[in-house]
């Protein structure tokens, strides 16, 4: 019985001792693609692939400030509530742009 449970403690161990190697592995690699990605510059992370969500978020961006820009260019007296709200519109629409393009998907960027 002692000889079949030290059997089984030490491939017990030796899976353990695997899997601590394969996470440790893994995360050296997810560090080395973190800190690639954090050591961009602007014109590197606008130029990187973008993930899906942040694509469809640029998308919704550039839509809402051009919606607004158009309100604002409008050759019309509009109330001033309007107004406002287009320049919202505009100012949401270009930060949700900016952050849409600068976001990495890290998954599809080069090995370090």
């Amino acid at each position: 019985m002692r000889n079949v449970q030290s059997q089984y403690q030490s491939q017990y161990q030796s899976q353990c001792q695997s899997i601590t190697d394969f996470l440790t592995d893994y995360l050296n690699f997810k560090i080395k693609h973190q800190m690639k990605a954090s050591k961009m510059n602007v014109l590197q992370r606008v130029a990187a692939p973008t993930p899906k969500f942040f694509k469809a978020i640029r998308n919704v961006g550039i839509a809402l400030g051009t919606v607004g820009a158009a309100i604002l260019a409008a050759p019309v007296a509009l109330p001033s509530v309007i107004v406002t709200i287009a320049g919202y519109l505009t100012t949401a629409g270009a930060i949700a742009g900016c952050i849409g393009q600068t976001a990495v998907d890290e998954g599809k960027l080069p090995s370090p």
